[in-house]
Parts: C-alpha cells; sequence; structure tokens
C-alpha cells in the first residue's frame, strides 16, 4: 500500500563545454578620432603597410588591401586599406567633428576588419558619407548582404569567422572608432541537492480490485485519534495498518465492484457526519486526494489546516494542498445526499523537504581554464590529501584547463543550483598536489589493484560521494568528470570515503600528535611546519596562503 518515493539522487554534473555563451567585459576599442586629436597639427597622418595582401580586387585589378600600422594608435593586426600615399586612409586632424580615420577623396576605397571571430560583436561609428559591405570569399558575415550599408553605430554580431570587408560608397568617409567585443565562453555547471523528503501513496482503487468477490470489506477502527469531531479512530484494513494515516467515525469501507470507478475508500450507508481524517501531518508536507462524486455530492474540509482552504470548502480532486498547521486533516462528504457517495481512489502524501547537511556537488574537467571567483552557490576543490579513507579537499578559484575539480553547493536549499562558470582571462592558480584525476574530452577506463585504489563520485543506497571501482571489474570514468586515485594505505579499504574540506578562509591544523602553532611559522595543510615553503598552499597565522 505505501510507495517510498526514494531521494533524489545526484551521480553526475551536466558539463557542457562551451554550452551556453556568456559575454564578458572585454571589448578591443580603436579610438581614431582620440587618436586623431592628439596630433601635434591639423594635418593627414598616413598610415604604413607591411606588404602582406590581403586579397585582389579582380575589378578593377590594381586595389590591393594590406595590412596597416599607425605608431599613434596600437592596431593588434586587426586592420587593412588600400595601400595608397594619397586619397586613401589616413588619420586626420581637421578638427571638430571630422578627426578620425578618414578615406581620402575618392569613392570605393576598400578597408578590413581581420580575424573576426563567432559571436564578436562589432561596432563601427563614422560620419559623412557611407560604408557599405564588400562580400569576398572567406569575408566574415555580420547579417549584411554585399552592398548593404553597415549603421553607424550599430553592432553586429559575427556569425561566420573571417574578415569583415567594406567599401565607402562615397568620398570622405570618416572613421570615428571600432569596438569589437570578445565572447567568453562559460560552462554551464548544474548540481542537485539531495533531499531526503519522501512520497507515501495509499491507493485504495487498487485495494479494491484486489479483492476476491464484488462487495464491501469494513475497515476496522483502532485507537481514539480525535475528540473533535467524536470518535474519530485509527482505521486498518486487513494487513495494511497505513501508518496510522487514517481515522474515520463508522461505515467506511473499500469497495469492489465491477466498475472499477466505484471501487475505492467510501462511506457505505451514505449518512451524514461520516469523517475521515488525513493524520500526522507535518508543516510543508503536501496533500492530494483523488476521488470521485455522486451527482449532488461533494468532499469538502471539516477544518482548515491547509493553505489557502478555509472550513466547509470543496476539496478538488488530485489538487496538491500545502499544510499550513501540522495535525490531522479532516474530510466530510458535504451535503451527504441519500445514496449518493464519495469513491476515494488515492491519497498521496509527500513529506516536507528536509534538506540533509551532507556535501553535495559533482566533478568536473573542464578544457577551459576557469574562474570561480565571482560564481555565487558553489566552490570549487582540488584534493590535496587522503588518510586511512578520509580525504581533503581544499578550495581553488582560478584553475588551469583540464584540472580535476570536486564541485560542492554552499548551501542545501533547493532543488537545483544552476550556475555559468566563466573561462579565465589571466593567470591560474598553481596546484602542487591533486589527487583528484581525470580527462575532459577522454573517457578513462578505471580497475582497481593491490596498491592503486580508484574511487568515483555517485550516489550509493541514497548517500552521494566517493565509492570505490572494484579489483574485478573495470568502470568507466566519461569525459568531463573526475575521480580520486589513491594509494592503498590513503584508502584504508574504505566503503566511502570520508570528505574533509577546508574553508576557503582559514584552515585548521589537524594532526595526530599536538602541535605548537607559532606566529609568522608555515604549515602545509596537514599541519607540517616548513622552514622555506615552496609553490603550494600553506597556512601562516591562521589563514590559508598561496605561494607562487
Amino acid at each position: 500500500m505505501k510507495t517510498t518515493l526514494r531521494k533524489i539522487a545526484l551521480c553526475t554534473l551536466a558539463m557542457l563545454a562551451l554550452g551556453g555563451i556568456r559575454m564578458s567585459a572585454a571589448t578591443e576599442t580603436y579610438d581614431f578620432e582620440a587618436a586623431a586629436n592628439e596630433l601635434s597639427d591639423a594635418s593627414e597622418y598616413y598610415p604604413t603597410y607591411d606588404g602582406t595582401r590581403i586579397f585582389n580586387v579582380q575589378n578593377p585589378s590594381w586595389i590591393n588591401i594590406e595590412k596597416m600600422t599607425f605608431t599613434q594608435i596600437e592596431l593588434n593586426g586587426r586592420f587593412a586599406a588600400e595601400a595608397r600615399s594619397a586619397n586613401g586612409f589616413n588619420l586626420r586632424k581637421a578638427g571638430g567633428e571630422w578627426n578620425g580615420l578618414n578615406s581620402g577623396y575618392a569613392a570605393e576605397r576598400y578597408f578590413s576588419i581581420l580575424n573576426l571571430q563567432v559571436g564578436e560583436i562589432v561596432t563601427i561609428t563614422y560620419n559623412q558619407g557611407e560604408l557599405k559591405v564588400y562580400s569576398r570569399d572567406g569575408s566574415a558575415n555580420i547579417g549584411l548582404a554585399d552592398a548593404e550599408t553597415i549603421v553607424s553605430g550599430t553592432p553586429y554580431t559575427v556569425t561566420e569567422a573571417g574578415r569583415l570587408d567594406i567599401k565607402t560608397g562615397t568620398y570622405k568617409v570618416n572613421i570615428k572608432k571600432v569596438v569589437i567585443e570578445k565572447p567568453t565562453a562559460s560552462v554551464p555547471v548544474t548540481i542537485n541537492i539531495i533531499s531526503n523528503a519522501t512520497t507515501e501513496e495509499y491507493d485504495f482503487q487498487a485495494l479494491g480490485q484486489a479483492q476476491t468477490a464484488e462487495g464491501t470489506t469494513d475497515v476496522t477502527f483502532g485507537t481514539e485519534v480525535l475528540t473533535s469531531p467524536a470518535s474519530i479512530k485509527q482505521i486498518s484494513f486487513g494487513d495494511e495498518t497505513f501508518d496510522n494515516r487514517f481515522a474515520g467515525n463508522r461505515d467506511w469501507a473499500i469497495r469492489k465492484h465491477a466498475n472499477s470507478a466505484y471501487c475505492g475508500l467510501y462511506n457505505k450507508n451514505g449518512y451524514s457526519g461520516r469523517y475521515l481524517a488525513i493524520c500526522n501531518l507535518k508543516a510543508g508536507d503536501k496533500v492530494s486526494i483523488k476521488f470521485i462524486c455522486d451527482s449532488e455530492q461533494s468532499l469538502i474540509f471539516k477544518n482548515a489546516i491547509v493553505e489557502g482552504v478555509s472550513a466547509n470548502e470543496e476539496v478538488i480532486s488530485e489538487q496538491v494542498y500545502v499544510v499550513k498547521t501540522a495535525g490531522a486533516l479532516i474530510l466530510d462528504e458535504g451535503s451527504n445526499t441519500a445514496n449518493k457517495r464519495v469513491y476515494i481512489y488515492k491519497v498521496t502524501i509527500k513529506s516536507a523537504e528536509v534538506l540533509e547537511g551532507d556535501y553535495i556537488g559533482t566533478t568536473l574537467v573542464s578544457d577551459k581554464a576557469l574562474d570561480f571567483s565571482e560564481v555565487e552557490g558553489i566552490t570549487a576543490y582540488v584534493a590535496t590529501a587522503a588518510s586511512a579513507g578520509s580525504v581533503t579537499f581544499s578550495p581553488v578559484t582560478k584553475v588551469a584547463a583540464n584540472t580535476p575539480l570536486y564541485i560542492k553547493a554552499n548551501e542545501t536549499s533547493g532543488a537545483v543550483l544552476n550556475v555559468n562558470v566563466p573561462v579565465l582571462n589571466g593567470e591560474a592558480e598553481i596546484i602542487t598536489t591533486n589527487l583528484l584525476k581525470g580527462s575532459a574530452t577522454t573517457a578513462t577506463s578505471l580497475q582497481s589493484t593491490t596498491d592503486t585504489k580508484y574511487y568515483v563520485f555517485g550516489v550509493l543506497n541514497n548517500e552521494a560521494g566517493f565509492y570505490p571501482v572494484s579489483t574485478t571489474s573495470t568502470l568507466t570514468s566519461a569525459a568531463g568528470k573526475a575521480y580520486l586515485e589513491l594509494t592503498a594505505d590513503q584508502a584504508a579499504a574504505s566503503a566511502r570515503l570520508n570528505m574533509n574540506f577546508e574553508d576557503s578562509e582559514t584552515t585548521a591544523i589537524v594532526s595526530t600528535k599536538s602541535v605548537a602553532v607559532e606566529d609568522d611559522a608555515w604549515y602545509t595543510l596537514q599541519g607540517v611546519r616548513v622552514t622555506v615553503p615552496t609553490k603550494g598552499i600553506y597556512v601562516k597565522n591562521g589563514k590559508k596562503v598561496m605561494v607562487k
């Protein structure tokens, strides 16, 4: 009769490399107007060309596009133009709004923005005249057709990588600024929180259908439960005790009928003043009741212990009601019209979710360097030590590509954490010890031996943690997932490793013998004092310090 839904179990983290691009503030800004303003006087400053031909225009055949350079502004190999000394692109200080990169006095001057990547956003700000797309083989795609006008100040997203070729539609086009916003990929991380919520399901319709012959079988009444309404007592049926969940006050029975619509728990005599109670509910429990009613009949709430419901309101079949006050939910058959009945098919009770305080998380190996410093909700760890079946995990924030990690939810609240971890722009932390192993791109076949013990993260008997890999069969650790590689002494034949997490700010020094901690002394994470620390994580004055 009772079905208990197992705790939500997390075995793996869905790591989608580059799945979902998050734009960062990383931009390249080429301010030609500002560069022109810095010229010493009103003049035209011609760029130099490195001689590398970008393309030939077949008609007219004499136009060449070559990489251009200014000494006043770093172009980072981003631009090319016609290699002309006059009537071509030049940095011009003409005063006022006309300062910038000028196309000269002839129409159809050619200009390119080089090495654009998919996802980059290009904005060209110019005045006077027109700039148009000039499509050629290998050109980048910004969503405009050949000869279509580029609108000044409008951001365009690159959908095909390559070189953006542009030509002037009129003479003296003045380019003031080019901005290229660079996309920064982020790795989406999903962590499910394990809950100890259970679901009880009492299927009275199935009980009725299971009877050997048509008819009604009375339930039995036991210990008194309530004093008002009077004489409500615990009910049971045969060997099914209903876990003391139900009570009633006469005439309740399980019915067997050829028509399954009339199989279930019902008040067989249909008299008024017959109550059914769902007992021992806690605040936060969720209750739903599946039933049908004969015409002119209803099922009503006799009391008001669920949210949004007053006494004498009708119950809606299969609607989920949340208990607001602990106790018994009392039900009544409404008007109790003669020979009209309510047939209760099923009662489902989902207990209030009491989230466990275990460290819930998963493992991750990304082919991108990751920055956890601004990510909320999770903490990334590497495994820095292990002894006798206990593993110490130390927090990291800026990690190099292909670093095996364990990721833990910071709080056990809610059901799922969805976060995006940005790709690191900058230097990664130096990690000298990491017992976690794994590959971002290749699955790994594991089988423990006498000397080497492998552990993978998963759920066994509703408990999340690192569990041993057999010595008699292999197990595959998926690409993008991490596993622990320990010695026999470190593992100590443990069926489930004990996980110890170091705080990100302070580190407790633990040892099997007394350790005198002196100010300004350096200690390893295992409490061993060192004279001269090398690269790695140490403890000094009670604080964790990264030595690079």
